[in-house]
């Protein structure tokens, strides 16, 4: 375990039952828990993303390492009611979509909202140094970048026939939980046993000091003894192959240091890295022994260097058919040739020709490849290929076996990169927010995150709060619902530790409520609902922000006016609860509601082609010009602009009547 790290207990995450709990440790493993459970406290949720998991427990599960590892508590009763969850959720949203990887996506749900201002400092500083980062490349590196990131590792088969021998239980034992099914493995009792296997190219004998029958088998020339100690000492092949499996990792990981100047924060030295890959492309090489076919063709070679010499001599066609009948032993003459011939052959091929010569049979002038000597080459070529790749993959494991981190290492600096170029390309152009210690929310040039993730050109929006309860008034589709989104939007991305596009101070609140206005018509129950919501907000003693869109659409007018009124001086009794509320009753409230500041979003005018101009930072202080009287002005504007008779203007005759 590691220095003062908390660790995980499954029991203790939030929302985790013991269903659930007895389903993880299932899926893991009695003998595996404790690890999985070591890699949660160290915040590396790979393992966990691996299981079949809810995605909800997943993400109490995140959330509660985070807690433990960083020393802080969620503001678990901030996001309470839909509006404001579907905030933060498309906030989220608009990140991940900048992330290539889905281990980030998911670990981004640490980033949920806290009041704690040290864990808000520190995921502020993670954001400054991901636009940092970000920063660095333009957008065709990150481009290349990416392409990097998207790789996967691939399915390597065992393809290596691999025997293990064993007399003991234990081994035996110990090795069946740890190899796969495509080794063989055999427990033998007896020496007799082992006549089954002498034909075997390559037998790994494993053994320990209690071993009964190593003393028999290990000078055998197909027998490798090996002294229990680990499984890569037996099977070394299995961390070539799980290597071999993971390559692209490291190999995406060693062209981002080396290619884009990223630096790896994790401890890994680039030169073993470097190393590491170039054994992997080495032992991918195929080694090929000495073939039947490469005999045959250098034995042609052999004839043709007899007949030429023989045919050099002056002597005559007899003769010569006489001398390619003789046995080379009988005939001194043949035997120089083929002397000659040997000679010249053993230093073809950069000598690899004296190693040929061992199968070819001189016994006659014409040689030809000695079938014997064939076969007992591919027995000798079968064990020595066996024996060498053993060797080789012996020799990687020496070297490499204390390096396998390397392969999680580099996962974690690919998902790296990717969470800092993700974030870092969100937030490129957005500020840190800052947080009042006393005061409430305000703004200048603000702008929507969500809107501009979108594509959507927003106007910038300066606006403050100076008292417990506001009521913004004004133009329909003046962006009135838009304020109060973008004031939820801030907090969130406030408490959740990351910017916003434009200057911004906020309060930190325990509670965030928002009232939406209703789309249709409204029954009684829906009425009596809305009502218990307020009053288990209005009697709670919690720090909050509350925000209300248009909730006079719930009952008739007269009786919202007193409803809102009402609430509205029940809570202002209260400190800590603020209200900002969207309303069309902007006269009815300022009389009944003296306490709360009424500001107004207006539509000033109509353009030259009659359209409304909307002034959409809210005047304070003011109650907003009527958009029905804009709009009946345009009508009344057409009327005569299209000549009617004064006994036709209809609209100019209402808009007299408004304005009056």
């Amino acid at each position: 375990m590691m220095g003062n790290r908390k660790d995980v207990r499954l029991e203790n995450v939030p929302g985790l039952g013991e269903r659930s709990v007895s389903k993880i440790v299932g899926l893991v493993g009695d003998d595996q828990i404790d690890l999985f459970l070591e890699s949660l406290s160290l915040c590396k949720f790979r393992w966990l993303f691996s299981l079949d998991l809810d995605s909800r427990i997943m993400n109490e599960i995140v959330k509660h390492c985070y807690s433990l590892k960083y020393g802080f508590s969620y503001a678990s009763g901030l996001v309470q009611s839909s509006v404001i969850s579907k905030i933060q959720s498309d906030l989220l949203g608009a990140i991940r979509r900048n992330f290539v990887l889905e281990s980030n996506n998911r670990k981004l749900i640490g980033f949920s909202p806290t009041a704690d201002l040290k864990e808000i400092g520190r995921r502020q500083q993670i954001v400054e140094t991901s636009v940092a980062f970000f920063n660095r490349f333009d957008m065709r590196k990150v481009k290349e970048m990416r392409s990097l990131l998207k790789v996967s590792g691939r399915k390597v088969n065992f393809d290596s026939e691999v025997l293990i021998l064993c007399d003991e239980a234990a081994i035996f034992e110990n090795l069946r939980e740890l190899v796969p099914k495509e080794i063989m493995l055999v427990k033998i009792d007896s020496l007799n046993e082992l006549e089954g296997y002498v034909e075997e190219e390559l037998i790994r004998y494993v053994y320990s000091d209690e071993s009964k029958f190593v003393s028999d088998v290990e000078m055998s020339e197909n027998v490798e003894a090996i002294k229990w100690k680990t499984l890569f000492d037996v099977a070394p092949e299995l961390l070539l192959y799980k290597f071999r499996s993971e390559q692209v990792y490291l190999e995406a990981a060693l062209v981002l240091i080396e290619d884009y100047g990223v630096e790896f924060t994790s401890g890994v030295d680039r030169e073993v890295l470097s190393s590491l890959i170039e054994s992997l492309e080495e032992e991918n090489q195929e080694k090929k022994g000495l073939r039947e076919e490469d005999l045959q063709n250098f034995c042609v070679i052999a004839e043709g260097l007899v007949e030429d010499k023989l045919g050099s001599m002056q002597i005559s066609g007899k003769e010569l058919l006489g001398l390619l009948r003789s046995d080379v032993k009988d005939h001194a003459l043949l035997s120089k040739v083929i002397s000659d011939v040997k000679q010249e052959l053993s230093i073809l091929e950069n000598g690899y020709g004296k190693e040929k010569l061992r199968y070819l049979d001189f016994s006659s002038a014409l040689p030809e490849v000695d079938s014997e000597k064939i076969l007992v080459l591919a027995r000798e070529q079968a064990m020595n290929a066996k024996r060498r790749e053993f060797l080789s993959c012996t020799d990687f494991a020496v070297r490499f076996s204390e390096k396998i981190w390397l392969i999680d290492a580099c996962k974690d600096f690919l998902e790296q990169v990717d969470f800092l170029l993700g974030l870092g390309e969100t937030f490129s152009d957005a500020k840190k927010p800052k947080i009042a210690s006393s005061g409430r929310f305000s703004c200048l040039d603000l702008k929507s995150t969500l809107m501009l993730s979108k594509g959507v050109d927003v106007c910038q929006i300066s606006y403050y709060l100076d008292r417990a309860q506001t009521i913004i008034t004004g133009a329909n589709s003046g962006g009135k619902t838009s304020i109060l989104h973008l004031i939820a939007e801030s907090q969130l991305l406030t408490m959740m530790g990351l910017f916003v596009q434009g200057e911004v101070e906020v309060p930190l609140y325990e509670e965030i409520h928002f009232f939406k206005k209703s789309n249709g018509t409204v029954g009684s129950g829906a009425f009596e609902t809305t009502l218990k919501n307020f009053a288990s907000i209005a009697v709670r003693k919690s720090n909050c922000l509350i925000l209300i869109d248009e909730i006079e659409s719930i009952t008739e007018p007269g009786a919202a006016g007193r409803l809102i009124a009402g609430t509205l001086e029940w809570l202002s009794g209260q400190a800590g609860k603020d209200v900002v509320l969207v309303s069309h009753l902007g006269d009815v409230l300022s009389e009944l509601c003296p306490q709360a500041r009424i500001d107004g979003i207006e539509a000033v005018a109509l353009s030259d082609t009659l359209e409304l101009v909307v002034e959409r930072n809210p005047k304070i202080g003011m109650i907003a010009k009527s958009t029905p009287q804009l709009i009946v002005e345009k009508l009344a504007r057409l009327e005569d602009a299209a000549g009617a008779d004064s006994s036709e203007r209809y609209f100019e005759f209402l808009l007299a009547k408004m304005s009056g």
